[in-house]
This record gives C-alpha cells, structure tokens and sequence, in this order.
C-alpha cells in the first residue's frame, strides 16, 4: 500500500496520559519513534515541542471523550503543523487490522500514513468557546426551571399554595413567605410582606 506522509504521529489519548509514536520514513519499514507524556499543561508543551523538535508536522488522534480537547488546543497554536486529525474511534474500528492498548498510537499512525483516516470536522476556536458558553447557560436555566418546578410540587402536595398568591414562588416576596413558612411551619395572612422590597406587588391575599 502507498504512503502518503513521510512523516506523522499518532496519538492514543487518554485521562492522564498520552501514548505517541511518530512514523518517519519511506516506504512501508518507517522507524517508530515513541514517548509518553502526561496531561497537564506543561507536559502538552513538552509534547508540542517534541513533535517540532522530530519535524512532525501530521498529526492524528483519536477524539475519546473531552480529553483530545485541551491535547488539540495546545497543539493547534502551532503554525507549523500542517495537519491535526482528530478521528472517530467507530471509524477505526471498521478498518482492517490489529489494535491492542500497546500499539494504539503506532497504528493510528499507521493508519495516519497511509490515508485511510478521515478528519473530523472541529470548530475554529472562538466558535468551540462561544458553543460551550452558551451550552452552559442552557444547561444553568434548564437546572434553573426543573428546581423551580419541584419546589412547586413540595409546597403543592403540602397543601402550601403558594403559586396561587404570588406571580413568581422564588421573587423577593414569596422568598420572605417561605423564609417565614420554614421558621413556623404556617403561613397566615400578617405574614405577607407589607414593606421594603418585598411591598407585596406580586402577592394576592
């Protein structure tokens, strides 16, 4: 089979560690060059400037989990590299061959040098912040509405109706009611706030 790169490096990819094996030759006997780095900041770097330091500038891994991510951040600063392959675990699978834990990252590699990979496609930079951003902020609201929504139930099955005297059960005057609720255990109708921020503009007695 054709090699298409001189030379590449894969990259199996894990919690703590980084298993990477550069291929760098002609023909179908490249000379395996292997090191394992571990996840932290600093040792991104080190792997950085190893792959620089061997003139790889092809580089493949596979995308498990969210642990490629800051592998992919730190490597993707360098204009030097000419390509960044993250690649589908379930693709590999699907290719012909032997895969075991010791020689994932020469076999990506393997697979690397002679095309058979395809990319996956992965958001410039600012695009990937801005989509983890406002993933949070959905998540934060829809947290936000389902605890809203079970405290309505507690008071309810409770027999408290609270959602019936007020516009809004966490505004600043039904905060006071179940402060008061929680202290006695009752609520009557002196309990409703009459002044300050909580003047009663969204109770309804």
């Amino acid at each position: 089979m054709d090699t298409l790169l001189y030379c590449c490096c894969g990259m199996d990819v894990h919690k703590d560690s980084i298993e990477a094996c550069i291929l760098k030759g002609p023909g179908n006997d490249p000379e395996p060059i292997r090191r394992e780095f571990r996840t932290f900041r600093q040792d991104l770097l080190t792997l950085r400037e190893w792959l620089v330091a061997n003139d790889c500038a092809c580089i493949a891994m596979e995308s498990t989990g969210v642990y490629w991510r800051s592998v992919f951040q730190a490597l993707e600063a360098e204009p030097s590299f000419e390509q960044l392959y993250i690649v589908n675990a379930r693709h590999m699978r699907n290719l012909p061959g032997q895969k075991d834990d010791e020689a994932d990252a020469e076999w990506i590699a393997t697979l690397f040098r002679h095309g058979l990979l395809r990319n996956s496609f992965v958001p410039e930079r600012r695009i990937r912040t801005l989509r983890e951003v406002s993933r949070l902020k959905r998540a934060l609201v829809s947290e936000h509405t389902s605890y809203v929504n079970r405290l309505e139930k507690f008071l309810q099955t409770r027999g408290f109706k609270l959602s019936s005297v007020v516009s809004n059960i966490l505004g600043v005057s039904a905060r006071s009611l179940l402060d008061t609720l929680a202290q006695k255990g009752q609520l009557t109708l002196q309990d409703a706030p009459i002044d300050g921020a909580g003047s009663g503009t969204d109770y309804a007695a």
